[in-house]
């Protein structure tokens, strides 16, 4: 039964791209976790949440609640946003205490998936890639960006212990170049700068030579790098959206209404749930947005998600909200032993998340979050039995 909850888990991980649209991208995980909680509930008889996360979603609720009078936010995206988040929070919790903080055994499943998806990609995109010639690797995953993200901490693992696994982390390096994601190299540039466990100026300083000289060989020969390298520093020198790749669009829309937000209430957003209401206050008001006339799907582009989570967060739970991740992420590092490549690993992913993707429950981001904090309890417990 305890293999099942595992490997059924990590299917939900990769399975993204498996879902209908109802109204709201309805995903097979999402049944795969449905479920799975009946089977938690044989294994343990009970399920269990942590009073911080507890306090946390009360204390989000509360302030979506208060933002429906003070900004319009509506209660259905507050239920919705609130509901998703404790589903897969609640899930992932008590998913790692079947296991008894067993981290680092499922974290090197994971790793292995990922060796898999790699080497299912690359072929597949030598196949793919002779009908189009614009198709870039992500194997079965949804695109360029989410594989490379999702893929991060077991390439970092890897990377951490070339000797050990050589073949492996070519494979999956062969596949993030092939994927051609600006954010998948720029991963792998900050890996390569993280790669000591202590901080050693010289280390450091050659790692990140290297990570910049990497970064502007990408920016000459690799033309997608280029293009949208030159439309972002373009349409933020001027804030002016006329002409611009759909990417650069939706960081620059989403930018702007987040900064709007901002200026009405710093301290605690607008509410949970409420970018896309935002948008539609504030996008008329940028500079060239007119040009793209009745067009509503390209002029809101990614504004459901705010196209990053550190612009959701801001747009919605303020500069509290980003801060409360920022402690998260502090408090439960763990630089013991060779625990750090994990964590560092799952940092990885944290930073493309939180400049990519705005989405507030993907199965992936759950299963970091919760593999990184009991990485730490595990190890304080062991280090606490050891001192004892």
């Amino acid at each position: 039964m305890k293999n099942y909850l595992i490997y059924s888990t990590l299917f939900g991980v990769f399975s993204e791209s498996l879902y209908i649209n109802i109204g709201f991208d309805f995903k097979l995980v999402y049944i795969i976790i449905l479920c799975n909680y009946f089977v938690i509930k044989q294994i343990r008889g009970d399920l269990t949440i942590p009073k911080y996360w507890l306090y946390s979603l009360i204390y989000i609720f509360t302030v979506g609640i208060g933002t429906i009078f003070l900004y319009n936010n509506q209660f259905s995206k507050i239920i919705f946003q609130v509901f998703g988040i404790s589903f897969m929070s609640i899930y992932f919790y008590n998913f790692f205490l079947c296991f008894e903080f067993d981290v680092k055994d499922i974290f090197l499943k994971y790793c292995n998936i990922c060796f898999i998806l790699s080497l299912i990609g690359i072929p597949l995109f030598f196949i793919l890639v002779s009908f189009d010639s614009s198709y870039r690797l992500h194997s079965l995953l949804q695109e360029p960006a989410h594989f490379t993200g999702t893929v991060l901490p077991a390439y970092y693992y890897y990377m951490t212990n070339f000797s050990k696994y050589k073949k492996k982390f070519v494979v999956i390096l062969i596949a993030f170049l092939l994927s051609m994601s600006s954010i998948g190299y720029i991963g792998m540039l900050i890996g390569l700068v993280m790669i000591k466990k202590k901080v050693n100026i010289f280390a450091t300083l050659s790692l990140t030579f290297v990570a910049v000289l990497i970064g502007v060989l990408a920016y000459t020969y690799i033309d997608n790098v280029k293009f949208r390298a030159n439309d972002t520093l373009g349409v933020f020198n001027e804030f002016d959206v006329s002409n611009v790749n759909s990417s650069t669009l939706a960081l620059a829309t989403n930018s702007f209404v987040t900064l709007q937000v901002l200026k009405s209430n710093a301290f605690i957003g607008h509410g949970i749930g409420s970018h896309p209401l935002s948008s539609k206050q504030f996008i008329y008001d940028i500079t060239g947005i007119e040009g793209y006339g009745d067009n509503e799907e390209l002029m809101f582009i990614n504004s459901t998600d705010a196209d990053s989570l550190t612009l959701r967060i801001l747009s919605e739970l303020g500069i509290v909200g980003l801060i409360g991740v920022c402690y998260f992420i502090i408090k439960n590092y763990c630089g013991y032993e060779d625990n750090y490549k994990i964590s560092r690993g799952i940092i990885l992913y944290f930073l493309y998340k939180l400049f990519r993707e705005g989405h507030y429950f993907p199965a992936e981001m759950y299963f970091f979050v919760f593999t990184y904090y009991f990485l730490k309890l595990k190890s304080n417990a062991e280090r606490l039995a050891l001192a004892s």
